[in-house]
């Protein structure tokens, strides 16, 4: 049964939407072409999003990421979910600021990313590829639960290392 997705969507500014799925029904690009966005090309379609899932990281299985977003490229930088715990709960992600204070287009991904959705992508041609795009400096946070999901430790780019106390 097919998607009954939408694929299009336009606004009363001129800018059209494009959206791409993959054969899950998970959006993984969002396109944009307008005529405020590109002021030297106004008919220029621009990749605004790309959502890597976890299938494609290499390490899927040993850091529980299959099924779930992996990396996430919109107009404001990149956040890379690093993993999850065995109750699918995030335990730690990074987020990058995008240098390009402009509109960001994302095709660069598309050119390292394999046309075939079981195979992995490499990591260093990733990276080699988004390399330029982002500013110096990352912000990294991490949780660790207990049996019950309360956390018990967390890490975020304002404080270094927190302990949480559980009273019983």
């Amino acid at each position: 049964m097919r998607s009954q997705k939408a694929t299009r969507a336009w606004d009363g500014k001129g800018h059209m939407v494009r959206s791409g799925y993959d054969a899950a029904g998970r959006s993984i690009r969002t396109f944009v072409t307008g005529d405020t966005l590109n002021g030297e090309n106004p008919q220029k379609e621009t990749l605004i999003q790309r959502v890597l899932h976890g299938e494609v990281y290499p390490q899927a299985e040993s850091r529980n990421l299959r099924g779930s977003t992996y990396l996430s490229l919109d107009q404001s930088g990149a956040l890379t979910i690093e993993q999850h715990d065995f109750q699918v709960k995030l335990t730690g992600k990074t987020l990058r600021l995008s240098k390009d204070k402009k509109m960001v287009d994302w095709r660069v991904v598309d050119n390292v990313i394999r046309l075939d959705p079981s195979a992995t992508v490499h990591l260093s041609e990733l990276e080699a590829a988004l390399g330029t795009k982002f500013e110096s400096g990352t912000f990294e946070s991490s949780n660790t639960y207990d049996a019950i999901n309360r956390i018990l430790t967390s890490t975020t780019p304002q404080t270094e290392h927190r302990t949480h106390t559980v009273q019983s």
